[in-house]
């Protein structure tokens, strides 16, 4: 299955920045002997030992590819059971509470939900 120039794009990308990112490592090892390194790697970027190697590389842009296609939201992450108690707790003193300071209420929704968890 050929790449689609989408997924071109981003393995492109990926090989330019992998380069700069050693050409700036060979800058900081210093002199010629850094910069003679990185253009031994660089003859062929795609065997650099810095980088994944070619196959990793592409599946991960085919992967990153359709992610970017795909839903367009971010996944969503698990609610803690300690989270889900502490709502509990503030919106009964919420409700029992409304003209209270929020903080006020945080704190004893916390200090509720540590008795509760016991």
């Amino acid at each position: 299955m050929p790449l689609t120039a989408e997924e071109q794009r981003v393995i492109e990308r990926l090989v330019d920045s992998q380069l700069r990112l050693e050409r700036m490592m060979a800058s900081m090892m210093g002199g010629t002997l850094g910069s003679v390194g990185v253009n031994l790697w660089q003859r062929d970027p795609l065997d650099s030992p810095l980088i994944l190697d070619r196959q990793e590389r592409i599946d991960l842009a085919r992967k990153s590819a359709r992610v970017a296609k795909g839903s367009g939201q971010k996944a969503r992450r698990k609610v803690s059971g300690y989270q889900k108690e502490f709502g509990k707790q503030l919106k009964k003193l919420k409700k029992a509470h409304p003209r209270t300071k929020i903080g006020t209420l945080m704190k004893k929704a916390h200090r509720a939900t540590k008795k509760v968890r016991r």
